[in-house]
């Protein structure tokens, strides 16, 4: 889908999805805010980061922001964020909406009286569908090669978790994978325990009870101490060496824009204002 696209759907607009990417730069304000105020860590990540690094804001057919935050800054945030964010925005979390899909090591902030529909959302459950940034937990992780043994373990560890997190059609494929999966998660928990045990965790990465992200994680030593960099006319934590991460995560190419047909959106109605 493209901005003609958008324009041809009717669903989904220009207007309205630059009007939700300035709603969700102010709830990253005031995740900045409250963060500085109790002294966490956080930073731009994945897409966001990239955005900043390519454009100083959104990549222009992006409708999400993406934060990140070390284990103990991140449970730390879930224990204030929810008493002290504006009363205009909404912590997402397991606790304060269980009907959402809201795992470990990842929450949402939501902007009240908006509305954001994506493909992954559940109709028969009542949550928060407002407009909203990611953070992301990013734990403590080893660093080791090659790496596609390195993503072949996270790959499976997380596929094998996350299969019974959402409907699946019922069909020979997916009986066979609801007795399988378990062992399997089994095992690459197993080994990946192990190889945590045997080798330093100096680096970042995405927490991997979610889906994985992309690329590898990056060595500490490039993330701390943060910097900051423009994004959407706004000073945010970015990692200290952010081309590093951006590499990391997009490899060497990350400049490059996308085919058209490769720009996706997650979103398939956004309102701005209810």
């Amino acid at each position: 889908m493209n901005s003609i696209d958008m324009k041809e759907n009717g669903y989904l607009n220009n207007e309205n999805l630059r009007k939700g990417q300035l709603k969700e730069v102010e709830l990253a304000i005031e995740v900045d805010r409250i963060c500085k105020q109790h002294n966490l860590k956080y930073w731009l990540d994945y897409g966001t980061l990239l955005g900043a690094v390519r454009h100083k804001g959104f990549i222009p057919w992006d409708d999400d922001m993406d934060l990140s935050m070390p284990t103990p800054d991140f449970k730390k945030f879930l224990e204030v964020a929810p008493q002290e964010i504006d009363p205009k925005f909404f912590v997402q979390t397991s606790k304060t909406d269980p009907q959402a899909d809201m795992d470990s090591g990842f929450c949402k902030i939501r902007y009240n009286n908006t509305l954001f529909l994506g493909e992954d959302d559940v109709f028969a459950k009542q949550y928060h569908r407002g407009l909203s940034i990611d953070i992301f937990e990013s734990k403590n992780t080893p660093i080791f090669k090659p790496y596609k043994l390195y993503h072949f373990i996270t790959h499976w560890k997380s596929k094998t978790y996350c299969f019974f997190k959402f409907r699946r059609l019922l069909n020979f494929k997916n009986i066979l994978c609801y007795f399988t999966f378990p062992i399997l998660h089994a095992f690459f928990s197993l080994w990946w325990k192990l190889i945590c045990m045997t080798h330093r965790c100096n680096a970042e990465y995405l927490n991997m009870n979610r889906r994985m992200g992309t690329g590898k994680p990056t060595p500490k030593s490039e993330i701390y101490p943060l910097t900051t960099l423009e994004f959407e006319g706004y000073q945010f934590s970015v990692p200290n060496n952010y081309i590093r991460r951006v590499s990391d995560i997009y490899g060497p190419d990350y400049m490059a824009l996308p085919p058209v047909e490769q720009r996706r959106f997650h979103a398939l109605l956004i309102i701005p204002e209810l």
